[in-house]
């Protein structure tokens, strides 16, 4: 009960739109960060872009469970 207060009263909504458009944005920078470590040589930037990518994996997730929630609901 605790959670779903927190969920749907404490958070403020989230359009629809807003939704797509971050997840396109991920995307983009998926995309970007991709292009990056193909013609990267040097290891300290190598591994920047590994864990850039790591970090954009984890909020594309997270906007994907939005949206997946936001379906169960309607």
């Amino acid at each position: 009960m605790k959670q779903w207060l927190r969920e749907n009263l404490l958070r403020p909504p989230v359009r629809e739109d807003a939704l797509a458009e971050a997840i396109q944005a991920v995307c983009g920078q998926l995309q970007s960060v991709d292009s990056r470590f193909a013609e990267e040589t040097d290891e300290d930037l190598l591994d920047a872009c590994m864990y850039e990518r790591l970090a954009l994996q984890a909020r594309y997730r997270y906007l994907s469970r939005l949206v997946r929630r936001r379906a169960q609901n309607v």
